[in-house]
């Protein structure tokens, strides 16, 4: 699994409790900038289920992901 993906609920918490967040029509993106990677930011996708069932939701978060490693070359 690529270093930039969050895994840990400690991870997803510190985002939450530390983090920004950009408010959409679809979505609501948290993030937090840390010192620490040298490989440019970390990523976590989390779906609501307002999005669907299970099945949607996976698919939304491997869509989401996908479009992320195909740009994440710009954050670096």
């Amino acid at each position: 699994m690529p270093q930039n993906v969050l895994q840990s609920p400690w991870q997803f918490r510190l985002v939450y409790q530390d983090g920004k967040k950009i408010v959409c029509k679809y979505a609501i993106l948290f993030y937090h900038r840390t010192g620490e990677s040298s490989d440019g930011p970390q990523f976590g996708v989390v779906a609501s289920k307002r999005v669907g069932n299970a099945v949607k939701r996976s698919r939304a978060k491997r869509l989401l992901r996908e479009a992320i490693r195909d740009t994440e070359h710009r954050y670096k």
